[in-house]
């Protein structure tokens, strides 16, 4: 029987739930996703929007090849703060000590 964990409050920009078959997979995956769920409105200082949603994008590597980019993304400024994926089990984190990168504005 699934057993789900609900990680965000009611009215969190991106509720997350984890769930799994036994008790220790639903913790786990609550575990390595509680922080994400954690962030509450956009780290750009002159915005703090709470319209943030998630994203994936793909984007290229010095070598050639290509990956796929996971971010927590301001709908409106476009700053976005980058999510870690696991090696094994390609559970999300958010990365200790990470930034937003806040977009700057296009000069004319």
């Amino acid at each position: 029987m699934p057993i789900k964990i609900t990680l965000s409050p009611p009215d969190a920009p991106i509720p997350i739930e984890a769930i799994g078959n036994t008790p220790q997979e639903a913790w786990r995956l609550a575990g390595q996703m509680a922080n994400i769920g954690a962030v509450k409105e956009c780290g750009n200082p002159e915005c703090k929007s709470k319209e943030i949603h998630p994203s994936c994008r793909q984007a290229e590597k010095t070598d050639g090849g290509s990956f796929d980019k996971f971010a927590i993304e301001c709908a409106v400024c476009g700053s976005n703060l980058g999510l870690g994926l696991n090696k094994e089990g390609g559970g999300l984190f958010l990365k200790w000590g990470e930034e937003w990168w806040i977009r700057k504005p296009k000069s004319d």
